[in-house]
């Protein structure tokens, strides 16, 4: 069975909210949102308004429901998730301090590579990096 449709309408009011939002706006993804919800209230069909913009007959629905339940703000884009680092930003100083002394962490001299980084990074702060994004990183701090 089919989810309920959500919106199958957008009654004045709402119009004329979307037109107020729309005023206050440059260009971009909200604009173009709004002006949907604005053409689908002055009874241009769905699947037209749809069809104008390239996006699909749901994404348009979707549009009008966040719209209603939450304004403006839910025609924004929502923040994407990101992995967090691995590494803290105290821990990355650390080892950008050893790579330009030229130390490790017990303080006595070394050479550094890729596979020798890896390991003491392992054994201080317990971590594990592959080889590659370590050097993504030493690259990235300019070493």
């Amino acid at each position: 069975m089919g989810r309920k449709k959500e919106v199958s309408f957008v009654d004045s009011a709402t119009v004329a909210q979307a037109e107020a939002d729309l005023r206050g706006l440059g260009e971009g993804k909200v604009a173009k949102r709004l002006l949907a919800i604005i053409a689908v209230g002055r009874e241009k069909r769905l699947q037209e308004v749809a069809d104008i913009l390239r996006v699909t007959r749901q994404s348009v629905y979707r549009w009008i429901g966040r719209y209603r339940r939450q304004g403006l703000r839910g025609l924004y884009d929502r923040p994407k998730g990101h992995r967090r680092k691995r590494l803290s930003d105290p821990q990355e100083q650390e080892i950008q301090r050893w790579l330009v002394e030229g130390k490790d962490a017990g303080g006595g001299f070394q050479r550094w590579t890729v596979d020798k980084m890896k390991m003491a990074v392992e054994k201080q702060f317990g971590v594990g990096l592959s080889r590659t994004r370590l050097w993504v990183l030493m690259r990235a701090w300019g070493f």
